[in-house]
């Protein structure tokens, strides 16, 4: 009998208070040269109403945001739910009409929010939707322009979505705008590799592409899109990739599967295991920030909701947390990249966290069965490659036997 480990029903959100980064007022005792502060805390919030599941899509409009679609380990979903952040409160809304799948895409743009491409089980999909929560319903604005797919991102910018990458039987880079007022349109195709299971935010009208997968490599190129020129600019690596200092530390920002998301002029990138990456444009530099609070999980989803960001759902995993105010831990500094996949029917053990000093933890997941390529790949931070379709886990694409409701939200640090 195939064991299913579910999140909890709850969320979490990482709060950052400006003006509080005097360090010395807060830090613990040092055990050794070899460690540093690590600075956020992650405030649990009420429980998701709805089934749990994984690999849903979020999106926000105004001062709500919306989780729909994903799977529950049994069933693929299509059930729309709103939440009120002021209330820390869920409704129900009208079903997505699409067919029920996971591994779409969802954005907010203006008034209305947009889901679309994804998997059900058997086709990749390239339909797409648009919500208007002023009258709860739905209209299809007919297939996506690019090919069917799963595992794209998306993100939008004054108004116009973007979305693209992902997974078609082939690895993909193709972009695609929608503007309301104009309909679909091709952009320049992204920079560097194709990948799938990325992530992606923008800030300031710049749009962001990091991480995911090509062929069994997690990718470490990192790229911004303007789309005042429909061009793509390299940005440092994500990985230790220089002789310099500045990215002595980038050990754990690579995968696929994550999330992505941007606060206060600032994107976040959140990993499968639990990492919390700060990333400042005018630098162009990443700072690691506290560790995601409870158990590690993947496929989650993420929204930001009056630049406060929210995490929640995912496979195995527990509540939905928010930071209010400032917390600094130790964490010895670990000069590896060697992370794994979680074994799908056990899932990931439990990530354990506690406040004290030179206190270390990480997630313990079984190893994984054969993936795409079925090897580590030292080439790309040795990190176990993830499952394909027909190949290894699951004859569907990141199929999740643990499912969850749980929310967290991050808030940035200055």
């Amino acid at each position: 009998m195939k064991r299913i480990n579910r999140l909890g029903r709850q969320f979490l959100h990482l709060g950052l208070l400006p003006g509080v980064l005097t360090l010395g007022l807060f830090a613990l005792p040092s055990c050794d040269d070899e460690e540093e502060d690590l600075i956020g805390n992650w405030v649990e919030e009420g429980d998701f109403e709805g089934v749990t599941r994984s690999d849903a899509v979020a999106f926000s409009v105004g001062d709500k945001a919306y989780i729909t679609t994903g799977y529950d380990g049994d069933e693929r979903l299509a059930d729309l739910w709103e939440y009120d952040a002021d209330k820390d409160a869920w409704t129900q809304k009208a079903d997505f009409p699409g067919v029920a799948r996971n591994a779409a895409v969802a954005f907010g743009a203006g008034s209305k929010g947009y889901v679309g491409t994804g998997y059900d089980g058997d086709n990749k999909l390239a339909d797409f939707w648009a919500y208007d929560p002023a009258t709860n319903s739905w209209d299809s604005l007919g297939d996506f322009p690019g090919t069917p797919r799963w595992g794209a991102v998306a993100f939008s910018i004054d108004g116009i979505g973007y979305v693209g990458t992902g997974f078609d039987g082939n690895y993909l880079k193709d972009f695609y705008a929608y503007d309301p007022a104009s309909g679909w349109s091709k952009k320049t195709s992204a920079g560097g590799s194709k990948r799938r299971d990325a992530v992606a935010f923008a800030i300031d009208g710049i749009g962001y592409v990091a991480t995911g997968m090509n062929n069994g490599v997690y990718e470490d190129d990192f790229w911004a899109y303007d789309p005042g020129s429909d061009s793509w600019t390299e940005l440092r690596d994500i990985s230790n990739a220089t002789d310099d200092d500045f990215d002595d530390d980038y050990s754990t920002i690579t995968g696929d599967s994550g999330l992505g998301f941007s606060m206060a002029g600032k994107g976040y990138v959140v990993t499968e295991s639990g990492n919390v990456w700060e990333y400042e444009p005018a630098s162009d530099l990443w700072v690691e920030r506290t560790n995601l609070e409870g158990a590690t999980r993947t496929e989650a989803i993420s929204f930001v909701v009056n630049d406060v960001g929210y995490i929640g759902t995912g496979r195995t995993g527990v509540p939905i947390l928010r930071t209010s105010g400032l917390s600094i831990r130790r964490k010895k500094k670990m000069n590896t990249t060697e992370t794994s996949k979680p074994d799908r029917d056990s899932g990931w053990l439990p990530f354990l966290r506690r406040s004290l000093p030179c206190f270390s933890s990480f997630p313990v997941p079984s190893p994984a069965p054969g993936t795409e390529s079925g090897q580590l790949n030292p080439g790309k931070g040795g990190a176990m490659n993830s499952p394909s379709v027909g190949v290894g886990w699951s004859t569907s694409p990141r199929f999740q036997p643990s499912r969850g409701t749980s929310l967290f939200s991050p808030v940035p640090m200055p």
